[in-house]
């Protein structure tokens, strides 16, 4: 068997091959923003290629300009519904309960700005109609679609120049 002291002595004859202190090599390259060659030349085809992986980045969703009005009763909800046939009717209706056109609009929202279940409803609802009375923490709300601004995709020809210069420029 081994004794504390030999563990010890072993140690302490050996100890200065142990505390080698870590080396480390490194290279620093200091570049200046205007060293840096703005003229580079890249092809169309790469450009393209770039446009292609970040399609995405270059498309905006379709947003709808939604009415919200909200309710305290289920019963109010539906009167409501029975008496607004159109956006005419809206109007009147906000002068007539002095309604601030700030608290109904809620401007125009992709599906991903709204909740699920309030998504796939003013997905749903065709423009200058209404939904269904709908239950919420609120109370209750009839959503109106006013206005769809569709999806829009920005070409390549649109969007290459905006592409170069992203790389190009410092």
């Amino acid at each position: 068997d081994i004794t504390n002291d030999e563990i010890t002595k072993h140690y302490n004859e050996i100890k200065s091959t142990l505390l080698d202190p870590e080396k480390r090599d490194i290279n620093l390259i200091y570049i200046k923003n205007n060293n840096i060659d703005n003229n580079v030349n890249i092809k169309e085809d790469e450009l393209l290629k770039i446009y292609n992986s970040n399609i995405d980045f270059y498309k905006t969703p379709e947003k709808r300009k939604l009415l919200q009005f909200i309710f305290d009763t289920e019963l109010k909800a539906k009167d409501f519904l029975k008496n607004i046939k159109n956006f005419e009717d809206v109007k009147s209706y906000i002068k007539k309960n002095n309604i601030s056109n700030n608290d109904i609009d809620l401007g125009y929202l992709s599906k991903k700005e709204l909740d699920a279940e309030i998504s796939s409803i003013a997905f749903d609802i065709k423009q200058n109609n209404f939904s269904n009375a709908i239950e919420s923490t609120f109370g209750w709300k009839v959503i109106y679609l006013e206005k769809i601004k569709p999806e829009n995709n920005l070409s390549f020809n649109e969007v290459k120049n905006d592409i170069k210069k992203d790389l190009t420029v410092n």
